[in-house]
């Protein structure tokens, strides 16, 4: 553990900032849900008396068709965690990225891979660096697991219709209705778009070895991709062509949003898609040793 810790020691750091960042939200959820659970009793209170002044007559009509206000876990997991980590999605690429980039890197632009193919053959090489470098897709998928559990923990309850009443959610109803299928598809989602982020930076790192070069090539390839994405799929062929919301589900930015409004299948689906696409331009890219191995000899 010591020596992974060691090797990865910038995934870890980031990992605590995000776990911590997670538990503040929760933290600030649960303050703010209770002080509008206690307002709202007040209220019902005084609306529950006798006789209501004039005034309030409208204001308790009001009162009485508000929902339960106590806290459940989809509304908590929308707002801690889906919503909570908004603010970060153009970083979160950089975050999943600079350990696994930083680390091949280093392989390629030392030649280190010339030592090792002393030792082993290349396809073996590829492949255990390559796994090496996909650890840290782990990192978000891991903090999602924390995020479900934690959020459960704390609320106790999972009343989905207590969430659809009370617009805290973006999810529709027949997807919340499985909370187990929920999560798997949640978790899996975001494990295939971490996946991708990194292959996106081992396309790059093939031919730039420049740790610093190759991570801001791998975010301009990144937001040229979703760019690519949102203009050619989602606006021009379905909401202009099709007149469809459809073309969403092909956000690769909104790493913790979930698009099921067209059910859950296609919200693993379309990534899925995705990274067979580039996980193939990934083959193509390190088939050939001869042309790695005399990538990495320009270093010298």
């Amino acid at each position: 553990m010591k020596e992974f810790l060691k090797k990865n020691w910038i995934s870890s750091l980031i990992f605590l900032i995000l776990i911590s960042i997670l538990f503040m939200n929760e933290y600030k959820y649960l303050k703010n849900t209770n002080k509008l659970e206690n307002s709202n009793r007040e209220a019902i209170e005084k609306c529950n008396k006798d006789e209501i002044p004039e005034n309030m007559i409208t204001f308790c009509e009001e009162v009485k068709k508000l929902p339960n206000l106590r806290p459940e876990f989809y509304s908590m997991f929308y707002n801690t965690y889906s919503q909570g980590f908004n603010f970060m999605i153009f970083i979160i690429f950089i975050l999943v990225i600079i350990q696994p980039t930083k680390n091949i890197c280093y392989f390629l632009k030392n030649n280190v891979i010339k030592n090792t193919l002393t030792r082993q053959k290349y396809k073996k090489t590829i492949v255990k660096l390559f796994l090496e470098a996909y650890k840290p897709a782990l990192l978000l998928p891991i903090l999602t697991i924390i995020a479900i559990i934690t959020c459960y923990i704390l609320t106790g309850n999972i009343d989905f219709n207590n969430a659809i009443k009370g617009h805290t959610v973006s999810w529709t109803l027949s997807s919340m209705k499985n909370p187990i299928l929920f999560s798997i598809v949640y978790i899996l989602r975001i494990f295939m778009i971490s996946l991708i982020y990194i292959n996106i930076s081992l396309i790059v790192c093939k031919k730039n070895h420049n740790f610093i070069i190759a991570t801001i090539l791998s975010y301009l390839s990144f937001i040229a991709i979703e760019i690519l994405l949102e203009v050619i799929f989602n606006t021009l062929i379905f909401k202009i062509l099709l007149k469809s919301d459809f073309g969403m589900i092909f956000n690769i930015l909104s790493i913790f949003s979930l698009f099921d409004y067209y059910g859950l299948i296609y919200s693993v689906l379309i990534p899925a898609i995705f990274l067979i696409l580039v996980f193939i331009i990934l083959y193509f890219q390190y088939r050939n040793k001869e042309k790695l191995i005399i990538e990495c000899e320009k270093n010298s």
